[in-house]
Protein backbone atom coordinates (compact mmCIF):
# COMPACT_ATOMS: atom_id res chain seq x y z
CA UNK A 1 0.00 0.00 0.00
CA UNK A 2 1.13 3.49 -0.92
CA UNK A 3 1.74 6.53 1.88
CA UNK A 4 -1.20 8.23 -0.60
CA UNK A 5 -3.75 4.81 0.14
CA UNK A 6 -2.73 4.84 3.86
CA UNK A 7 -4.00 8.56 4.60
CA UNK A 8 -7.62 9.28 5.18
CA UNK A 9 -8.98 11.86 2.46
CA UNK A 10 -10.71 14.27 3.77
CA UNK A 11 -14.13 14.43 2.13
CA UNK A 12 -16.46 16.74 1.58
CA UNK A 13 -20.23 16.86 2.81
CA UNK A 14 -21.04 15.81 -1.06
CA UNK A 15 -18.13 13.44 -2.57
CA UNK A 16 -17.06 13.68 -6.29
CA UNK A 17 -16.78 10.61 -8.47
CA UNK A 18 -13.14 10.41 -7.83
CA UNK A 19 -13.35 10.43 -3.46
CA UNK A 20 -15.92 7.95 -4.12
CA UNK A 21 -14.30 5.92 -6.42
CA UNK A 22 -10.81 6.02 -4.18
CA UNK A 23 -13.01 4.71 -0.51
CA UNK A 24 -14.27 1.86 -3.05
CA UNK A 25 -11.16 0.82 -3.00
CA UNK A 26 -10.24 1.22 0.41
CA UNK A 27 -13.51 -0.59 1.34
CA UNK A 28 -12.25 -3.79 -1.04
CA UNK A 29 -8.75 -3.54 0.58
CA UNK A 30 -10.33 -3.72 4.23
CA UNK A 31 -12.52 -6.14 3.19
CA UNK A 32 -9.63 -8.34 1.74
CA UNK A 33 -7.77 -8.01 4.86
CA UNK A 34 -10.37 -8.72 7.32
CA UNK A 35 -10.51 -5.00 8.15
CA UNK A 36 -13.68 -5.04 9.04
CA UNK A 37 -13.80 -2.13 11.39
CA UNK A 38 -12.27 -0.13 8.76
CA UNK A 39 -14.26 -1.02 5.72
CA UNK A 40 -17.49 -0.20 7.89
CA UNK A 41 -15.78 3.58 8.63
CA UNK A 42 -15.10 3.79 4.89
CA UNK A 43 -18.71 2.50 4.15
CA UNK A 44 -20.21 5.18 6.53
CA UNK A 45 -17.95 7.91 4.73
CA UNK A 46 -19.63 6.58 1.72
CA UNK A 47 -23.00 6.76 2.88
CA UNK A 48 -22.34 10.59 4.42
CA UNK A 49 -20.86 11.36 1.24
CA UNK A 50 -23.13 10.34 -1.05
CA UNK A 51 -26.86 11.96 -2.09
CA UNK A 52 -28.03 8.69 -2.18
CA UNK A 53 -27.62 5.07 -1.25
CA UNK A 54 -26.94 3.49 -4.81
CA UNK A 55 -26.54 -0.82 -5.66
CA UNK A 56 -22.96 -0.79 -5.47
CA UNK A 57 -23.07 0.92 -1.71
CA UNK A 58 -25.91 -1.97 -0.87
CA UNK A 59 -23.86 -4.59 -2.02
CA UNK A 60 -20.30 -3.91 0.42
CA UNK A 61 -23.18 -3.19 3.10
CA UNK A 62 -24.14 -6.89 2.91
CA UNK A 63 -20.50 -8.55 2.15
CA UNK A 64 -19.31 -6.45 5.36
CA UNK A 65 -22.36 -7.50 7.70
CA UNK A 66 -21.66 -11.37 5.81
CA UNK A 67 -18.00 -10.80 6.87
CA UNK A 68 -19.14 -9.95 10.08
CA UNK A 69 -21.21 -13.14 10.70
CA UNK A 70 -18.45 -14.86 9.25
CA UNK A 71 -15.64 -13.48 11.47
CA UNK A 72 -18.08 -14.53 14.68
CA UNK A 73 -18.49 -17.91 13.13
CA UNK A 74 -14.75 -18.44 12.68
CA UNK A 75 -13.87 -17.30 16.44
CA UNK A 76 -16.34 -19.43 17.86
CA UNK A 77 -15.08 -22.24 15.97
CA UNK A 78 -11.11 -21.43 16.64
CA UNK A 79 -12.31 -21.26 20.41
CA UNK A 80 -14.00 -24.23 20.63
CA UNK A 81 -11.36 -26.09 18.73
CA UNK A 82 -8.61 -24.58 21.08
CA UNK A 83 -10.45 -25.63 24.13
CA UNK A 84 -11.71 -28.71 22.57
CA UNK A 85 -7.65 -29.59 21.83
CA UNK A 86 -6.55 -28.45 25.58
CA UNK A 87 -8.94 -31.16 26.84
CA UNK A 88 -7.75 -33.77 24.37
CA UNK A 89 -10.53 -34.04 22.46
CA UNK A 90 -8.79 -34.71 19.15
CA UNK A 91 -11.76 -35.21 16.82
CA UNK A 92 -13.90 -32.36 17.79
CA UNK A 93 -10.47 -29.71 17.45
CA UNK A 94 -10.39 -31.10 13.95
CA UNK A 95 -13.48 -31.00 13.51
CA UNK A 96 -13.37 -27.10 14.17
CA UNK A 97 -10.61 -26.44 11.78
CA UNK A 98 -11.37 -27.88 9.28
CA UNK A 99 -14.33 -25.92 9.44
CA UNK A 100 -12.69 -22.95 10.21
CA UNK A 101 -10.01 -23.62 7.15
CA UNK A 102 -12.95 -24.46 4.81
CA UNK A 103 -14.52 -20.91 5.20
CA UNK A 104 -11.13 -18.81 5.30
CA UNK A 105 -8.59 -21.31 3.68
CA UNK A 106 -5.84 -18.63 4.03
CA UNK A 107 -6.45 -18.79 8.10
CA UNK A 108 -2.80 -19.67 9.40
CA UNK A 109 -3.56 -20.68 13.19
CA UNK A 110 -6.15 -22.91 12.11
CA UNK A 111 -4.17 -24.85 10.06
CA UNK A 112 -1.15 -25.11 12.86
CA UNK A 113 -3.50 -26.27 14.95
CA UNK A 114 -5.26 -28.91 12.90
CA UNK A 115 -1.78 -30.12 11.82
CA UNK A 116 -1.12 -30.12 15.74
CA UNK A 117 -3.89 -32.19 16.35
CA UNK A 118 -3.34 -34.40 13.29
CA UNK A 119 -0.10 -35.24 14.59
CA UNK A 120 -1.51 -36.32 18.12
CA UNK A 121 -4.33 -38.33 16.96
CA UNK A 122 -1.81 -40.38 15.07
CA UNK A 123 0.49 -40.67 17.91
CA UNK A 124 -2.86 -41.41 19.98
CA UNK A 125 -3.89 -44.33 17.68
CA UNK A 126 -0.49 -45.78 17.32
CA UNK A 127 -0.01 -45.78 21.07
CA UNK A 128 -3.56 -47.66 21.29
CA UNK A 129 -2.47 -49.89 19.26
CA UNK A 130 0.61 -50.74 20.64
CA UNK A 131 -0.96 -50.99 23.86
CA UNK A 132 -3.73 -53.58 22.58
CA UNK A 133 -0.37 -55.79 20.72
CA UNK A 134 1.54 -55.71 24.09
CA UNK A 135 -2.06 -57.15 25.97
CA UNK A 136 -2.08 -59.71 23.10
CA UNK A 137 1.70 -60.57 23.41
CA UNK A 138 1.49 -60.84 27.60
CA UNK A 139 -1.41 -63.09 27.07
CA UNK A 140 0.25 -65.59 24.78
CA UNK A 141 3.59 -65.04 26.63
CA UNK A 142 5.82 -63.28 25.01
CA UNK A 143 6.78 -61.10 27.23
CA UNK A 144 9.85 -59.76 25.39
CA UNK A 145 7.70 -58.38 22.53
CA UNK A 146 5.35 -56.91 25.36
CA UNK A 147 7.99 -55.22 26.71
CA UNK A 148 9.34 -53.31 23.51
CA UNK A 149 5.86 -52.53 22.76
CA UNK A 150 5.51 -50.58 25.85
CA UNK A 151 9.07 -48.73 25.26
CA UNK A 152 7.79 -47.67 21.92
CA UNK A 153 4.84 -46.04 23.61
CA UNK A 154 7.16 -44.13 26.15
CA UNK A 155 8.98 -43.11 22.87
CA UNK A 156 6.10 -41.42 21.83
CA UNK A 157 4.94 -40.07 25.59
CA UNK A 158 7.34 -40.70 27.78
CA UNK A 159 4.35 -40.27 30.91
CA UNK A 160 1.81 -42.67 29.37
CA UNK A 161 0.67 -43.91 32.48
CA UNK A 162 -1.17 -46.90 31.34
CA UNK A 163 2.41 -48.04 29.72
CA UNK A 164 4.11 -47.59 32.67
CA UNK A 165 1.96 -49.39 34.91
CA UNK A 166 1.71 -51.76 32.37
CA UNK A 167 5.85 -51.86 32.01
CA UNK A 168 5.56 -52.57 36.16
CA UNK A 169 3.08 -55.07 35.64
CA UNK A 170 5.41 -56.94 33.25
CA UNK A 171 8.33 -56.98 35.66
CA UNK A 172 6.09 -59.21 38.01
CA UNK A 173 5.02 -61.63 35.23
CA UNK A 174 8.53 -61.98 34.03
CA UNK A 175 9.55 -62.96 37.46
CA UNK A 176 6.79 -65.07 37.37
CA UNK A 177 7.74 -66.78 34.27
CA UNK A 178 11.49 -67.26 35.88
CA UNK A 179 9.73 -69.32 38.77
CA UNK A 180 7.89 -71.20 36.26
CA UNK A 181 11.00 -71.92 34.27
CA UNK A 182 12.54 -72.93 37.80
CA UNK A 183 9.75 -75.36 38.32
CA UNK A 184 9.79 -76.94 35.38
CA UNK A 185 13.29 -77.79 35.56
CA UNK A 186 12.77 -79.17 38.97
CA UNK A 187 9.61 -81.24 37.30
CA UNK A 188 12.29 -82.55 34.16
CA UNK A 189 14.35 -83.81 36.70
CA UNK A 190 11.88 -86.08 38.85
CA UNK A 191 10.22 -86.72 35.31
CA UNK A 192 14.23 -88.37 34.52
CA UNK A 193 13.88 -90.12 37.54
CA UNK A 194 10.90 -91.65 36.46
CA UNK A 195 9.00 -89.93 39.52
CA UNK A 196 5.78 -88.86 37.41
CA UNK A 197 3.44 -88.58 40.64
CA UNK A 198 5.67 -85.66 42.18
CA UNK A 199 6.66 -84.49 38.72
CA UNK A 200 3.10 -83.72 37.88
CA UNK A 201 2.55 -81.93 41.09
CA UNK A 202 5.21 -79.71 40.67
CA UNK A 203 3.99 -78.87 37.36
CA UNK A 204 0.52 -78.32 38.07
CA UNK A 205 1.99 -75.60 40.80
CA UNK A 206 2.70 -73.86 37.74
CA UNK A 207 -0.57 -72.13 37.06
CA UNK A 208 -1.17 -70.29 40.45
CA UNK A 209 2.22 -68.58 39.90
CA UNK A 210 1.85 -68.31 35.72
CA UNK A 211 -1.23 -69.57 34.10
CA UNK A 212 -0.24 -68.46 30.54
CA UNK A 213 2.88 -70.91 30.83
CA UNK A 214 1.59 -73.39 28.16
CA UNK A 215 4.92 -75.15 28.31
CA UNK A 216 3.53 -76.54 31.98
CA UNK A 217 0.74 -78.01 30.96
CA UNK A 218 2.54 -79.76 28.12
CA UNK A 219 4.43 -81.54 30.33
CA UNK A 220 1.55 -82.95 32.87
CA UNK A 221 -0.07 -84.40 29.76
CA UNK A 222 3.46 -85.71 28.88
CA UNK A 223 3.84 -87.17 32.61
CA UNK A 224 0.47 -88.31 33.06
CA UNK A 225 0.72 -90.30 29.72
CA UNK A 226 3.92 -91.95 31.47
CA UNK A 227 2.68 -92.55 34.76
CA UNK A 228 -0.28 -94.09 33.04
CA UNK A 229 1.83 -96.27 30.99
CA UNK A 230 3.73 -97.12 34.13
CA UNK A 231 0.73 -98.14 35.97
CA UNK A 232 0.09 -100.27 32.90
CA UNK A 233 2.95 -101.69 33.05
CA UNK A 234 3.08 -102.68 36.49
CA UNK A 235 -0.29 -104.28 36.22
CA UNK A 236 0.65 -105.93 33.69
CA UNK A 237 3.53 -107.61 35.43
CA UNK A 238 1.48 -108.35 38.35
CA UNK A 239 -1.23 -110.95 35.87
CA UNK A 240 2.07 -112.37 34.07
CA UNK A 241 3.10 -113.76 37.46
CA UNK A 242 -0.15 -115.00 38.34
CA UNK A 243 -0.88 -116.19 34.98
CA UNK A 244 2.85 -118.27 35.52
CA UNK A 245 1.83 -119.26 38.92
CA UNK A 246 -1.55 -121.08 37.26
CA UNK A 247 0.66 -122.21 34.48
CA UNK A 248 3.22 -124.32 36.49
CA UNK A 249 0.27 -125.65 38.48
CA UNK A 250 -2.14 -126.86 35.02
CA UNK A 251 -4.89 -124.37 35.61
CA UNK A 252 -5.16 -123.74 32.07
CA UNK A 253 -8.62 -122.20 32.05
CA UNK A 254 -7.84 -119.34 34.97
CA UNK A 255 -4.16 -119.00 32.58
CA UNK A 256 -6.69 -118.06 29.68
CA UNK A 257 -9.02 -115.77 31.24
CA UNK A 258 -6.16 -113.20 32.91
CA UNK A 259 -4.15 -113.13 29.79
CA UNK A 260 -7.84 -112.44 27.20
CA UNK A 261 -7.39 -109.38 28.68
CA UNK A 262 -3.67 -107.99 28.85
CA UNK A 263 -3.26 -105.02 28.25
CA UNK A 264 -1.95 -104.30 24.56
CA UNK A 265 0.52 -100.97 25.37
CA UNK A 266 3.04 -102.90 27.35
CA UNK A 267 6.23 -104.45 26.78
CA UNK A 268 5.17 -107.30 28.26
CA UNK A 269 2.82 -108.42 25.84
CA UNK A 270 4.91 -110.92 23.61
CA UNK A 271 5.17 -113.07 26.78
CA UNK A 272 1.64 -112.65 27.46
CA UNK A 273 0.59 -114.11 24.04
CA UNK A 274 3.01 -117.05 24.10
CA UNK A 275 1.74 -117.54 27.58
CA UNK A 276 -1.33 -117.64 26.48
CA UNK A 277 -0.52 -119.99 23.45
CA UNK A 278 0.94 -122.65 26.42
CA UNK A 279 -2.30 -122.49 28.35
CA UNK A 280 -4.52 -122.83 25.12
CA UNK A 281 -2.18 -125.76 24.22
CA UNK A 282 -1.91 -127.05 27.75
CA UNK A 283 -5.85 -126.98 27.89
CA UNK A 284 -6.12 -129.11 24.64
CA UNK A 285 -3.63 -131.43 25.83
CA UNK A 286 -5.59 -131.97 28.90
CA UNK A 287 -8.90 -132.52 27.36
CA UNK A 288 -6.98 -135.01 25.35
CA UNK A 289 -5.32 -137.23 27.94
CA UNK A 290 -8.75 -137.21 30.16
CA UNK A 291 -10.52 -138.12 26.57
CA UNK A 292 -8.15 -141.25 26.43
CA UNK A 293 -7.91 -141.86 30.35
CA UNK A 294 -11.71 -142.59 30.33
CA UNK A 295 -11.52 -144.65 27.34
CA UNK A 296 -8.59 -146.73 28.72
CA UNK A 297 -11.17 -147.26 31.44
CA UNK A 298 -13.92 -148.29 29.69
CA UNK A 299 -11.45 -151.20 27.83
CA UNK A 300 -10.00 -152.38 31.73
CA UNK A 301 -14.14 -152.36 32.35
CA UNK A 302 -14.32 -154.60 28.80
CA UNK A 303 -11.36 -156.78 29.50
CA UNK A 304 -9.67 -154.79 26.55
CA UNK A 305 -6.30 -154.92 27.80
CA UNK A 306 -4.84 -154.81 24.42
CA UNK A 307 -6.47 -151.54 23.34
CA UNK A 308 -6.50 -149.88 27.02
CA UNK A 309 -2.22 -150.45 26.52
CA UNK A 310 -2.09 -149.17 23.39
CA UNK A 311 -4.29 -145.88 24.58
CA UNK A 312 -1.79 -145.09 27.49
CA UNK A 313 1.13 -145.72 25.04
CA UNK A 314 -0.27 -142.35 23.50
CA UNK A 315 -1.02 -140.59 26.28
CA UNK A 316 2.83 -141.59 27.26
CA UNK A 317 3.59 -140.06 23.68
CA UNK A 318 1.58 -136.98 24.67
CA UNK A 319 2.91 -136.37 28.02
CA UNK A 320 4.74 -138.66 30.26
CA UNK A 321 5.05 -136.28 33.55
CA UNK A 322 1.41 -135.84 33.98
CA UNK A 323 -0.20 -136.16 37.12
CA UNK A 324 -3.29 -138.36 35.65
CA UNK A 325 -0.59 -141.50 33.88
CA UNK A 326 0.51 -142.76 37.43
CA UNK A 327 -3.47 -143.33 38.00
CA UNK A 328 -3.69 -144.55 34.84
CA UNK A 329 -0.48 -147.19 35.45
CA UNK A 330 -1.94 -148.15 39.03
CA UNK A 331 -5.29 -149.22 37.27
CA UNK A 332 -3.63 -151.39 34.42
CA UNK A 333 -1.28 -153.04 36.63
CA UNK A 334 -4.35 -153.67 38.82
CA UNK A 335 -6.76 -154.94 35.99
CA UNK A 336 -3.63 -157.26 34.40
CA UNK A 337 -2.97 -158.64 37.71
CA UNK A 338 -6.08 -159.50 38.47
CA UNK A 339 -7.69 -161.02 41.73
CA UNK A 340 -4.91 -162.10 44.22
Amino acid sequence: MSDSDSKEPVFSEVMSPEEKEHTLKQVEHALMNHDLNRASMMVSRLQAGSEDIDNTLKNLQNRIQKAKSSAETLETSFTEGVRALEHNELETAAENFREILAMAPDHAKARELLQTTTRQQDKRDQISLNLDQAHDARCRGDYETARELCQDILNISSDHESAMQFLKDLEEWISRRRQAQILVAQGDKLFRLKDYSKAIKIWESISDIDPSFNEGRELIKQAELALCEEENSHQAESMLRKAQQYLDSGRYPAVIEILESFPDDVPSKLDASIMLRKAKDGLETHKLMESLANEIVICIENGQFREANARFSMMLDIDSNAPIIADIQTRLNNAESGPA
